[in-house]
């Protein structure tokens, strides 16, 4: 006879393990196995697995933090990095605001934060404002910055060279703090310094500004998968959302990754629009160059594809590369060349999987402009990206741009208007929109001027639109009392209000 669920006997036999639950059942999918006689190795549980891992990280950690802060901990004055057109007198100089931005990209990688930073700083900076960057650097930088900023203890990602880890607060930084006294803390990284600066910030009532910038769990299944993505899934939605939660103001780059935002759990009376923008006088279809095209194996009939991105495999690499090879097989009569800009860990491998591509590196703006300028079709299967700026730069450039359906595409991409949108599940459907492309000239012509004419003549995707709004967001949150992070850390128990 078969017993049931509320038999006495199971209950004793499995009644302990429901008193002592904690919620890991949902991550590790665990259900209760009926006991047998046959011997079994003693195996240490999931639950002492990870603890264990969590206390080695954490030891390796700490170990890692003092040493960093022995070795930058003792001439604080050394630790600040002047870049263009700032100094101290420079700085000293300046009314305006006073500004701290928190972020793990600046001056040590070559990225869309990274750049995004500086051309807000370098903005400021013209307008008035005494700003100060906190985060990591590199000896030599991976690039020239702009403004004033102080070095952070950090360690780099052993998988990910090119990126550094912050391990947190320092006496310097702490001293720094005190002494600049900002009026807004802007913090773009929800990392530790980016966490202990808010809180630091939350205790003072100085407001806090968070901007929104990189879709971190969209990076997770190209390293994960299973219950383990599931699990890594749901913590960092869970950090996100408390970190973000603790913000004055929350800027995403667009409406549609705000709505993605606030459906994870982000209060929407925070979020403020920062878009992002372009150099308009540096893409633009005038810097076509039929040489250019020559050297790539391009003759004047050739439809030159072109990608430009780091190389990363969470870029969709592996999507690009399918969707090309899949138009050469299924339409074999389209005249293609693929030309390859970027650099990262990921060329080799890209290299050897399309072998017959140009891969040109990394480049500089001049020649940047030129490689958009030059080809045709921009195609970017990227589903990670938040905001997109080279697929605006690809627009500006006269492309016929293809790119997924997401946040990022159905913002700035009017399907068969200024481009192709497709969906990002379907590979062929990616392949038969670059064969439709391919294949039509006077389509590549509509959709390149449509595209021309809308990044041009509206006007606002430029910096100089993008980062008068998030003048006007600081303006906003200078001019009423600051208590929006200070209410909710005392709700947590951080504080304690004072009495009326």
């Amino acid at each position: 006879m078969k017993r049931s669920a509320s038999h006495p006997e199971k209950r004793l036999l499995y009644g302990h393990r429901k008193q002592r639950s904690h919620g890991w059942e949902q991550f590790l999918d665990r259900t209760p196995k009926r006991q047998t006689n046959t011997p079994t190795v003693k195996r240490v549980s999931r639950r002492k697995q990870i603890a264990i891992l969590l206390a080695i990280v954490t030891m390796a950690y700490c170990l890692l933090l003092f040493t960093e802060q022995q070795r930058l901990g003792s001439k604080c004055e050394n630790k600040i990095n002047y870049g263009f057109n700032s100094s101290e007198t420079l700085q000293m100089s300046r009314h305006g605001p006073r500004v701290v931005i928190v972020t793990g990209a600046y001056n040590n990688v070559v990225d869309g934060v990274a750049k995004t930073l500086n051309r807000l700083v370098k903005d400021l900076q013209q307008q008035g404002y005494r700003v100060f960057i906190i985060g990591p650097t590199k000896d030599p930088p991976a690039m020239e910055h702009h403004g004033a900023l102080l070095a952070a203890p950090a360690m780099t990602i052993p998988f990910r060279r090119e990126y550094s880890l912050t391990t947190g607060l320092d006496h310097c930084i702490e001293e720094f703090l005190e002494h600049f006294d900002p009026e807004i803390v802007h913090v773009a990284s929800p990392d530790l310094i980016g966490w202990q600066i808010q809180r630091w910030a939350m205790e003072r009532r100085t407001p806090v500004t968070c901007s929104y910038h990189t879709r971190f769990n969209s990076y997770l299944p190209y390293y994960f998968s299973g219950r383990t993505l599931e699990a890594i899934d749901s913590t960092v939605w869970w950090w996100m959302v408390g970190f973000y939660r603790q913000c004055d103001h929350v800027y995403p780059p667009t409406l549609n990754v705000q709505k993605e935002l606030v459906g994870k759990g982000f209060p929407n009376e925070t979020m403020r629009i920062w878009p992002r923008g372009i150099n308009l006088t540096a893409f633009n279809p005038n810097h076509r160059n039929n040489t250019l095209r020559a050297e790539w194996g391009a003759s004047e009939t050739t439809v030159v594809i072109l990608l430009v991105t780091r190389m990363v495999w969470e870029k969709n690499l592996k999507f690009f590369i399918d969707s090309v090879q899949g138009l050469k097989a299924k339409y074999p009569n389209a005249n293609v060349e693929t030309v390859v800009c970027g650099d990262g860990p990921a060329l080799p491998e890209m290299q050897r999987l399309m072998p017959n591509a140009t891969y040109l590196g990394h480049m500089g703006a001049q020649e940047l402009s030129q490689s958009y300028s030059s080809a045709d079709i921009f195609f970017f299967p990227s589903v990670t990206e938040t905001w997109g700026s080279v697929t605006l730069e690809a627009m500006a450039s006269g492309l016929a741009v293809v790119v997924p359906g997401g946040p990022s595409g159905s913002e700035l991409i009017e399907n068969n208007v200024t481009g192709i949108r497709y969906d990002p599940s379907n590979i062929h459907a990616s392949i038969d929109a670059l064969a439709s492309l391919a294949l039509n000239r006077s389509l590549r012509r509509r959709l390149s001027a449509s595209a021309v004419s809308r990044v041009i003549n509206a006007q606002d995707f430029t910096w100089e639109y993008a980062n008068q709004m998030l003048r006007g967001h600081y303006m906003e949150i200078l001019s009423r009392p600051p208590i929006a992070s200070f209410v909710r850390m005392a709700a947590q128990g951080g504080l304690v209000l004072p009495q009326a």
